[in-house]
């Protein structure tokens, strides 16, 4: 029996989760951009599905990303994408708009 009950073995992991979106990690990592990334997750999944962070063979960063819905997929895909070519002002200014919309 598993120390942890409710810790999915990684079969099951990509078994429960089939669809993965990989990233490699940017110089200096994410940054702000986190933040637009997790806020979308919270808006538009239920539960988060699960990310994990490793390093390739070359010394390559990245992170993936699983999910159970391919619309989902295809949608958190296409945030991803907008959320990588803005800048750091672009990414500022979207928080702080962000965060004035809650109150």
């Amino acid at each position: 029996m598993p120390r942890y009950k409710d810790l999915l073995t990684p079969a099951l992991l990509r078994k429960e989760y089939p669809i993965h979106i990989e990233v490699p990690l940017p110089y200096g990592g994410f940054r702000l951009r986190l933040n637009l990334i997790e806020q979308w997750l919270t808006d538009y999944t239920e539960h988060p599905d699960f990310g994990r962070w490793s390093t390739t063979k070359a010394r390559i960063d990245h992170v993936t990303w699983a999910f159970k819905d391919e619309i989902i997929a295809q949608a958190f895909r296409a945030h991803l994408e907008m959320v990588l070519k803005l800048t750091d002002r672009q990414v500022l200014n979207r928080l702080t708009k962000r965060g004035t919309e809650d109150i």
